[in-house]
C-alpha cells in the first residue's frame, strides 16, 4: 500500500471517530426531569442520567463507582450550577479525551506516511498528553459555566432585591412582596425564588426558612439577609422595606465593583500582545534602516 492510500485511510478513521465523538457530546434534548426541575426546582441526582449510548452508558458506571463520588463532590455545585449531570461531565472528558488522543495520532501517522521515522515512545506519550489536555479542556469548560451561571444568578438576585424593596414602599407587606417578586420575574434565579416559597407552606417552612434555604444552596448571603429582616419585621412588627433597599443597594455596589475588577483584569491581560504588537510594529518601521547599516558595515 502507497503512502496516499495509507494518508487517506488514517484521514477517513480519524474523521470517523471524532464525528461519533461529537455526536457523543452533542447535548440531549430537554428531557420530563429537567421540566420537573423548573416546576419544583431542587437540587437533581447528579451522579444518574439517562442511557443514550455506549459513551454515556460508560460514563454513568464510572459515576457510579468511587472515583465518581469523589468527582461528584468536588464538581458537585458546579455541576448543579451548570445544569449538568456527573455522566454528561464524564462522557465528555471521554470524548474530548479521545479527540486529542486521536489528533496526535493522526499527526504522528501523517509525518509516518510521509516517510519520517518517527518512535513509537513521543508518539504514545504525545497523544496521552493531548488526551490529557482535551479532558482538563472539559473540566475548565465546566467551571467556566459554573461562574457565568453563578454570577447571573447574582444579578437576577440583585433585581429581585430592587424589586422586593420596590413593592415593600408602596405599602405592601413583606411576605406579598417576596412573593410577588419571585413570580414576576422570569429565569432561573426568580424560577428557584418562586419554586422555594410556593412550597415552603407544604413543607412547613416559613418565607424567611424558604429564603435562607436558597441562599445558602446559592452562596448568596444577601437572600438570607431579607429573609432575617422579613423575619424581624413579622415577629416584631418592624418594616423590611429599609432593609431591602439597604441589601439591595449594596449588592449592586458590589456588582460593580466587581465588573470593574474583571475589567482592570482585561485592561491588564491586553498589555502584553499590545506590546508585541507595537515592538513588532517598530521593527517593521525600522528593518530599512537596519538592512542599510548591515549593508554600510
Amino acid at each position: 500500500m502507497n503512502r496516499p492510500l495509507v494518508a487517506l485511510a488514517l484521514g477517513l478513521t480519524g474523521g470517523l471517530l471524532v464525528a461519533v465523538c461529537v455526536k457523543a457530546v452533542r447535548p440531549a434534548p430537554v428531557s420530563l426531569a429537567s421540566i420537573h426541575r423548573r416546576v419544583q426546582p431542587g437540587r437533581p441526582n447528579l451522579i444518574s442520567a439517562p442511557r443514550t449510548g455506549a459513551v454515556t452508558s460508560l460514563a454513568e458506571h464510572l459515576a457510579r463507582t468511587g472515583m465518581g463520588r469523589r468527582l461528584a463532590e468536588r464538581y458537585g455545585d458546579d455541576l448543579f450550577v451548570a445544569q449538568t449531570t456527573l455522566p454528561q461531565l464524564l462522557a465528555q472528558v471521554l470524548a474530548f479525551g479521545v479527540i486529542g488522543f486521536l489528533i496526535a495520532v493522526a499527526l504522528f501517522g501523517g509525518l509516518a506516511a510521509a516517510g519520517t521515522i518517527v518512535s513509537p515512545i513521543p508518539v504514545v506519550g504525545g497523544a496521552v498528553l493531548l488526551g490529557l489536555f482535551g479532558a482538563a479542556f472539559s473540566l475548565q469548560a465546566l467551571r467556566a459555566r459554573a461562574v457565568v451561571g453563578r454570577a447571573a444568578f447574582r444579578n437576577a438576585v440583585s433585581q429581585y432585591l430592587t424589586l422586593c424593596s420596590s413593592v415593600m414602599a408602596g405599602g405592601r407587606s413583606a411576605e406579598w412582596a417576596v412573593r410577588y417578586a419571585a413570580a414576576a420575574g422570569e429565569g432561573r434565579a426568580f424560577e428557584t425564588i418562586n419554586g422555594a416559597l410556593s412550597s415552603a407552606p407544604a413543607m412547613g417552612r416559613t418565607t424567611w426558612e424558604a429564603l435562607a434555604a436558597v441562599a445558602e444552596e446559592w452562596k448568596t448571603p444577601e437572600l438570607g439577609d431579607l429573609g432575617a429582616s422579613i423575619e424581624r419585621a413579622t415577629v416584631l412588627g418592624g418594616d423590611a422595606a429599609d432593609a431591602a433597599a439597604v441589601i439591595a443597594q449594596a449588592m449592586r455596589a458590589r456588582s460593580l465593583d466587581d465588573i470593574e475588577r474583571r475589567a482592570d483584569r482585561s485592561n491588564v491581560k491586553m498589555l502584553g500582545p499590545t506590546y508585541l504588537f507595537l515592538a513588532g510594529f517598530g521593527l517593521f518601521l525600522a528593518f530599512p534602516l537596519l538592512d542599510e547599516l548591515s549593508r554600510s558595515f
